[in-house]
């Protein structure tokens, strides 16, 4: 009894969590902010790694939590827009070049359309 009760916990954790984060950020990413209210990004950090390497480890870990890409707008050199779809869930990654060996990243997603 107490290990069923135990799998069903951990299994709603794991959903919780699924919903909470849209995907798995990468080793060298750090969270400088947050904004929960919708008015802005989602998440914002850095990552200690080139943006070439920014761009391809996110992408990598987007598509790995079963977004489908959608189309990428480049904002001229080292600066990159994404748009990336799940369902009813729509995803914009931002990623630019901050210094040699640095990037920035900021996420937002929109569900059911808004």
């Amino acid at each position: 009894m107490k290990f069923a009760f135990l799998i069903s916990f951990l299994l709603s954790l794991a959903a919780f969590r699924s919903l909470a984060e849209p995907f798995v950020l990468p080793p060298a990413a750090t969270i400088s902010g947050t904004a929960a209210d919708g008015k802005g990004w989602q998440v914002s950090g850095t990552l200690s790694i080139s943006f070439v390497q920014a761009q391809a480890r996110l992408v990598t870990s987007i598509a790995a939590a079963g977004w489908s890409h959608l189309h990428t707008i480049n904002l001229g050199k080292d600066r990159q827009l994404d748009a990336w779809s799940r369902g009813s869930e729509e995803l914009t990654l931002m990623v630019w070049r901050i210094a040699p060996g640095k990037s920035g990243f900021s996420y937002g997603v929109s569900r059911g359309g808004k």
